[in-house]
């Protein structure tokens, strides 16, 4: 078996029909049972934009942390809005048709259970160092939430790495490549220009990967949003229509299931 066909098989597995069912009632049980979500962002709503935008001028230490609220809201967002989020909507419109934005909402929803879990997890398990630095995250709530299975965190660092290589470098960097070819531009020399302000930013630690963040990601989320309001602008009747289809195509799914 090649590469190609393991990888192939890996992925059934991991991102198939039953691991997608177990996400969505993991999310749905969190969601329903224990953060109650469907009251919260109307509760938290002021909360949570006055510990973001509101804090932007805000230092770090005043929060117990290295970076302030507002930086760690870019740096999440600079991990999701990209690949993430917009290379993988397209993708998924593409492939499924508009009826797969209906699935995306529903997981997006149950999702935000999940990830409010990882974040309230990542911050109890945290670790605090004499310097005064921090570090968390799953591998840390793993191997110190469940003292007994400690190798779990291990294997998460383990493959977090590995795919650092995959869905972390090689599809951005060859995008870009990709784009700037037709310039003139040679692919090899702009992905070691692409390592080299990588490692530079890495090399400072979490404290300048959130400053190149907070500036960053709204300067890329702007052409975006310009872009979205052009074509609503030149078609301002066209969500409507695809919301009709997103809604129709997946009366039909429905419908054939």
């Amino acid at each position: 078996m090649d590469i190609l066909a393991w990888n192939e098989t890996l992925n059934r597995i991991v991102f198939g029909f039953p691991m997608k069912l177990v996400y969505l009632l993991v999310g749905a049980y969190l969601v329903i049972f224990r953060i109650r979500w469907f009251s919260a962002p109307l509760r938290m709503a002021r909360v949570a934009f006055s510990e973001t935008l509101g804090a932007i001028r805000e230092r770090a230490y005043g929060f117990g942390g290295q970076i302030t609220p507002y930086q760690a809201t870019m740096v999440a967002l600079s991990a999701t809005l990209g690949t993430g989020h917009l290379l993988g909507m397209l993708a998924a419109v593409l492939v499924g048709g508009p009826g797969a934005v209906f699935w995306m909402w529903v997981g997006y929803f149950f999702g935000t259970g999940t990830k409010f879990a990882e974040a309230t997890l990542a911050v109890h398990y945290r670790r605090r160092f004499a310097d005064g630095s921090v570090s968390g995250g799953p591998m840390y709530y793993l191997s110190r939430g469940l003292p007994r299975l400690r190798f779990l965190g291990h294997l998460f660092a383990f493959f977090a790495a590995v795919a650092a290589f995959g869905i972390g470098n090689l599809s951005q960097a060859g995008a870009v490549g990709g784009a700037l070819a037709p310039l003139g531009a040679p692919p090899a020399l702009v992905g070691l220009f692409l390592a080299l302000l990588v490692g530079l930013v890495l090399g400072g630690g979490i404290v300048r990967v959130a400053r190149f963040a907070q500036v960053v990601v709204p300067l890329k989320l702007l052409p975006f949003l310009v872009a979205l309001r052009a074509a609503d602008l030149q078609q301002p009747c066209v969500w409507v229509k695809r919301l009709n289809d997103v809604v129709d195509l997946h009366g039909h799914q429905l419908a054939r299931t």
